[in-house]
């Protein structure tokens, strides 16, 4: 499993759910494009709006889907409750999912391995890694001249048996212990398989601290992870240029620089894609039919800010709609799923959404009928999750797709109902 986390908020109406110029011209939304997006149908004749900028990943058209209209913690607009919620399902944090995908079938070492920061309130990272290809070399290199340190040594022995007679009660303490019990066991068969890496060599121009492409570098190295067996998962960050802007654009200069820093997402993931299907395994099999990948922000962003004019105007975050990529491991690409509200000037909204977006400066996921697998016409005077397509939907069908039980599956809201799958994605 790779997430492709784009962090900071990326406004999705540049890539895959786009408006109409009319927008722009009513003083609705700000457009610094300044042009129409195209139409983007899915095999399933779902249909999205997408900007000029997603011609890098016209070549990978069939390979992934679009999930459009996904709320996120539609009560919090806070950077780290809707980071939480794409991780956990609860915007105050918890169990993120990725390393539950690491339960079923041959266990990994590493729950999973994560370069750059995704900052939320996860409290079952234990079993993960940060990493740079800088940080795996070293670690490689260490590992490997240090010889030894199987664990059967007197002095791990003894360690070994503090930790686990520490571990004998029901306190904190004595969890603690035991989870340290755990780790110190695993420990010696986890540097076998990091010693046993054959990491990459740097690529031509170096690293990202050499002046190189460090990107190309995160994806191959974390290639490599996989194939050794030493994870199944790993989260890779993709921010733009840092000379280009933020995606956090508040202020109308960063928004006018849209374009720019979003195409150059945009050619980081057509990169991720090609990567992972030029990557043979077995040489029938490349590395992206093996692996599920997701492409997420933990929000999108408004039309425009609350008075300020189109033409001038910077964005704030929305959780009342997101764009999701997912594609590979088996999952049916080309589709395009869920669909946004606001398509036209003069289109009336759901006092759902109203209550939730008084000023309607934002753009708001259309109902989903879960039965038909398409948007749907209703609109609802009062919000109610289960009426939506949600990222917890999105966990779920991960779940579904890993095999793993009903019972981890998240619930929408706070002892509500298990959030509905994505039964097209599995085939």
């Amino acid at each position: 499993f790779l997430l492709v986390s784009v962090p900071d908020g990326m406004d999705s109406h540049y890539l895959f759910d786009g408006r109409p110029l009319a927008l722009t011209a009513a003083g609705k939304k700000a457009n610094y494009l300044g042009e129409d997006p195209a139409p983007w149908t899915g095999r399933n004749g779902g249909v999205a709006l997408a900007t000029r900028l997603t011609a890098p990943l016209l070549p990978y058209k069939d390979d992934f889907s679009v999930l459009n209209g996904v709320v996120m913690a539609a009560t919090f607009d806070g950077h780290d409750q809707n980071t939480n919620f794409l991780l956990t399902g609860n915007p105050f944090g918890g169990e993120s999912f990725i390393p539950h995908l690491n339960e079923q079938g041959a266990r990994a070492p590493l729950d999973y391995v994560q370069t750059g920061n995704l900052f939320a309130n996860v409290t079952n990272a234990g079993a993960s890694m940060p990493l740079t290809p800088a940080a795996a070399r070293s670690l490689v290199a260490k590992l490997t001249a240090a010889g030894g340190g199987d664990g059967r040594d007197p002095v791990s022995r003894q360690i070994a048996r503090r930790f686990a007679a520490n571990a004998g009660g029901d306190g904190r303490f004595s969890k603690a212990s035991g989870l340290m019990r755990d780790a110190f066991g695993a420990a010696p068969g986890l540097a076998a398989t990091l010693k046993g890496l054959k990491l990459p060599p740097l690529p031509a121009g170096g690293g990202a601290d050499d002046g190189g492409d460090d990107f190309r570098d995160e994806l191959a190295v974390v290639g490599e992870f996989f194939r050794s067996g030493a994870t199944h998962s790993a989260v890779i960050t993709v921010r733009p240029d840092f000379n280009l802007g933020s995606t956090d654009a508040h202020d109308a200069e960063d928004a006018k620089k849209s374009g720019a820093f979003i195409g150059d997402i945009a050619q980081r993931l057509a990169q991720v894609f090609a990567v992972l299907k030029g990557t043979s395994l077995d040489g029938k099999k490349s590395l992206f039919d093996q692996t599920v990948v997701v492409v997420a922000s933990e929000f999108s962003r408004t039309m425009r800010k609350v008075d300020e004019p189109v033409d001038r105007t910077g964005t704030d975050h929305n959780p009342l709609t997101n764009s999701v990529l997912i594609g590979g491991g088996g999952l049916r690409g080309g589709l395009v799923l869920g669909e946004s509200d606001t398509q036209t000037a003069d289109e009336a909204v759901s006092g759902a959404h109203l209550a939730l977006d008084k000023e309607h400066i934002k753009i708001m996921g259309r109902p989903f009928d879960f039965g038909a697998m398409r948007p749907s016409t209703a609109l609802p005077a009062a919000y109610q999750a289960g009426d939506y397509l949600s990222f917890a939907s999105v966990a779920n069908t991960l779940y579904k797709k890993f095999g793993l039980p009903e019972e981890r599956h998240w619930t929408l809201e706070r002892n509500g109902p298990k959030a509905r799958t994505l039964d097209p994605l599995l085939g």
